[in-house]
């Protein structure tokens, strides 16, 4: 069950008017809150540690006849011998655990805008920063070898015992019956999810991110299809973006959960054309007959070389009320920051 301890944020904008054709303009915005997730201790499905699936022998002292048989067939009962199984347990009986998510993060914006040369062309060139942090609060999951020794039982003395007990691989081994509801042993729990509590996991993402795009109507330059009234329009723009994303875990989420330090750290420039252009316009059979195209060029400094993506697309538009369109594109997508530890540049902490 997730519950919300409540939040706050703040977040203001400014525009300023330098002169009749440039604008200064900015935002901020800044948040922060904290939620959290009540659940029951469960163990997990083997894939949550790796690919070996826990491991039952079939001469378990909790199984019952019909419960080995259908683990183990013929080796049923039989010492030594063991069968494959996944243990996704509930323990329903015994307190609920707790894990706390904190988020924050800002985000600032600031550019200027404006239009010039006879309202010909208009630009904007802007900058951007943002960062968040999410904090959680750990529970810790069920360990992997623990579950393996606890599900491997035997008769001493006509009680159910680890076999770690019994060979002293691990004498604080506690029994596992996970054959049956209800298991309310806190012994049990306590070997399972003993790990220390206080675990953080630690997620900040960052961007910056500086942008500047110029338009134009050529159209007031008279350069125009001479069956349209709209000039054509082009749009040019370039972009600088820095990603960066990193994972602080402490020493008791690496007791508890593995994982390690890491930080990632990738750039990318792009460079952008588009193209609007009215063919005709207002006539029999084409109240509008545009063309439109776009282009941009990528290149990351995690990847070698650069790519490319385009468009050409076009709108026919027998009466007003009536568009059809067609459009062709090429697409490319390079892996974020966070996925590509190939590609990314990575630091160790």
């Amino acid at each position: 069950m997730d519950h919300s301890e409540g939040g706050r944020s703040v977040g203001g904008f400014l525009t300023a008017k330098i002169s009749d054709d440039i604008e200064l303009y900015g935002n901020g915005l800044f948040y922060r809150d904290k939620s959290y997730n009540t659940q029951l201790n469960r163990t997990f499905n083997f894939g949550a540690y790796g690919t070996d699936p826990f491991q039952v022998n079939c001469d378990n002292a909790f199984l019952s006849g019909a419960q080995a048989q259908d683990l183990c067939g013929a080796n049923a009962g039989v010492a030594g011998q063991y069968a494959p199984i996944d243990v996704r347990y509930r323990f329903d009986g015994l307190p609920l655990t707790r894990q706390q998510f904190t988020n924050e993060g800002y985000r600032i914006v600031a550019g200027l805008r404006g239009r010039g040369l006879n309202d010909v062309w208009s630009y904007d060139v802007a900058g951007m920063i943002s960062r968040a942090r999410l904090d959680t609060i750990d529970v810790p999951f069920a360990r992997f070898d623990n579950i393996n020794r606890s599900l491997d039982v035997v008769r001493v003395n006509g009680m159910p015992t680890c076999r770690a007990v019994v060979n002293g691989t691990d004498p604080t081994c506690v029994p596992f019956n996970a054959f049956a509801p209800f298991n309310q042993d806190t012994a049990l729990n306590q070997y399972l999810y003993g790990g220390a509590t206080g675990g953080i996991s630690t997620r900040i993402p960052r961007l910056l991110q500086f942008v500047g795009t110029v338009s134009g109507d050529l159209g007031k330059y008279g350069i125009t299809s001479p069956l349209a009234e709209q000039g054509i329009a082009i749009a040019l723009g370039a972009e600088y973006r820095e990603e960066m994303e990193r994972t602080i875990v402490n020493e008791i989420f690496q007791q508890n959960n593995g994982g390690e330090n890491q930080r990632f750290t990738q750039s990318i420039l792009e460079a952008n054309a588009e193209v609007q252009a009215p063919l005709i316009e207002h006539r029999r059979f084409a109240e509008l007959l545009q063309v439109n195209a776009g282009y941009r060029v990528s290149k990351y400094n995690r990847l070698d070389g650069k790519f490319d993506t385009w468009k050409v697309e076009g709108l026919w538009s027998p009466v007003a009320d009536i568009t059809l369109r067609a459009s062709y594109n090429k697409s490319q997508a390079a892996p974020g920051v966070s996925t590509a530890q190939g590609a990314a540049n990575i630091f160790w902490n």
